[in-house]
């Protein structure tokens, strides 16, 4: 008769993916709001990095505009009096329109302060470090205090379901076959899984093969969990 050949190993329980969240800008990181697996969702804030130069740019971008509001003010306040001249026909036409001009390149000059003073508020803004996906928090390799650089990670999250990866043998696999049956756990605790994915690159003579579980635990990323997979068939007398 044919019998099933299985073949037990340990599978290790990983995360569909794992992001880092990464610091926008370069500064001190002042606070940091989770700890490792602390659940979180994507986009909230989970950290915060404050570079005190972007303070001081945003203090001498706002002493400008407020200069340039001030010289807006008085060139149209003088094209208030030159208009009223011109009508009384005490001015020429020329003299208005430079102070016309004069307004036109204040008000340009406010606009573009403005602008400044916007862009250094959003630097300071993206010191806030979010959470790109919604998962667990696995490792932060940042310390409160610490000076990080614009790129570095924070925080890494594993985020998606969770799923057994296998390191087979590779004399096993030919026997490998997506959809086939897995046997997980022992005794009471014996549940089924099935093979997923299975893929082609050999690394260290082991094939790496990954088994969708459902109801799988992701309390502990790495766990190893005794499986029994299905390698072939051979002849045996019954």
């Amino acid at each position: 008769v044919q019998v099933v050949e299985t073949k037990a190993l340990f599978g290790r329980i990983e995360s569909r993916f794992v992001v880092p969240a990464r610091g926008r800008i370069g500064g001190t990181l002042v606070s940091l709001d989770v700890t490792e697996g602390t659940e979180v969702t994507a986009g909230q804030v989970i950290a915060r990095i404050v570079d005190e130069k972007l303070e001081l740019q945003l203090g001498a971008a706002e002493a400008r505009l407020g200069a340039a509001r001030s010289q807006l003010q008085n060139a149209e306040a003088e094209l208030t009096r030159s208009e009223a001249l011109l009508d009384r026909g005490s001015t020429t036409v020329q003299a208005v329109d430079r102070v016309r001009t004069a307004v036109t390149v204040a008000r340009n000059a406010v606009a573009e302060l403005e602008s400044a003073s916007s862009v250094i508020r959003q630097q300071m803004d993206e010191g806030a470090v979010l959470a790109p996906a919604a998962g667990r928090v696995l490792s932060i390799p940042a310390r409160l205090g610490e000076v990080v650089m614009p790129g570095e990670p924070v925080a890494s999250i594993a985020a998606g379901q969770v799923f057994l990866r296998l390191a087979i043998p590779e004399r096993h696999a030919e026997g490998l076959t997506p959809g086939a049956r897995v046997a997980i756990g022992e005794g009471d605790a014996l549940r089924d899984g099935r093979i997923e994915k299975v893929y082609p690159l050999i690394e260290g003579g082991r094939v790496t093969a990954d088994v969708a579980v459902d109801g799988l635990s992701d309390a502990f990323i790495g766990q190893r969990v005794l499986v029994r997979v299905q390698v072939g068939t051979r002849s045996a007398i019954a």
